[in-house]
């Protein structure tokens, strides 16, 4: 699989393991997410469950795979939530 753009929400994401999924928006697929394939927008504030996102999808070992992924439109961390 090449790779390619895509818009998605964090379906979950544990924290402690460090990987969770992402929904990708148009194609309703599922890719694994680990820790190192977070950018810096993500890596101050860990995502959260319904977290938007844009990422590059690549071919991982075990079958596709999100990196290089950022905050849908890279925008500022969000304020922590309560």
């Amino acid at each position: 699989m090449a790779a390619q753009q895509h818009q998605g929400t964090f379906k979950w994401y544990n924290r402690k393991s460090g990987y969770g999924f992402i929904r990708d928006s148009v194609a309703n697929k599922d890719f694994f997410v680990h820790y190192s394939g977070l950018k810096r927008s993500f890596r101050k504030v860990l995502p959260r469950e319904e977290d938007n996102a844009t990422f590059t999808t690549f071919k991982g070992k075990k079958g596709p795979e999100a990196r290089e992924v950022t905050r849908e439109g890279n925008q500022e961390c969000p304020p922590p939530r309560p």
